[in-house]
């Protein structure tokens, strides 16, 4: 939403985002609403802020590596539910630690952070995968994903 936003308001006139800015509040719902309700809001960065401030908590590169790091699969989990929780810290962690850096910066960034989520994806499984999935040297996450959810297909059957 916040991106989109941004776009409209990089493509109007400066003369027209006042219009614009409130016609965004105009569309707000529930929580939102309720943040902006009783507050005057006077130009884009302030309702930015605002809604940022209220929704995006935003966690340090360290922090989520460290939860990255220390993420297991559950009891009675699945290797796909292992691995959407896995994956959502991996999009976070890139999101976090890429801001402002030049594409190529960012990418080398990307490709640290994967290999590092490779071996706490690995490091995570339970323990009859993992030494399985181990022992097949896999050099990418994309392997280890494909290798783990196959043996826990094959040990269901």
């Amino acid at each position: 939403f916040l991106n989109a936003c941004e776009f409209a308001m990089s493509s109007v006139k400066d003369t027209c985002k006042p219009i614009l800015v409130r016609a965004v509040t105009t569309k707000l719902s529930g929580k939102a609403f309720s943040v902006t309700q009783n507050r005057e809001i006077v130009d884009w960065t302030g309702l930015k802020s605002l809604l940022e401030t209220a929704f995006c908590a935003k966690r340090t590169p360290g922090y989520l590596q460290l939860e990255l790091n220390s993420t297991r699969q559950k009891s009675g989990e699945s290797v796909q539910e292992y691995f959407g929780r896995v994956e959502k810290l991996f999009h976070e962690l890139c999101n976090v630690s890429v801001t402002g850096r030049k594409p190529v910066e960012a990418e080398a960034v990307r490709s640290y952070i994967k290999e590092t989520t490779l071996t706490s994806y690995v490091e995570g499984l339970h323990q009859n995968l993992r030494q399985k999935v181990k022992s097949k040297n896999l050099i990418s996450l994309e392997e280890a994903i494909k290798e783990s959810l196959e043996e826990e297909k094959f040990a269901r059957i």
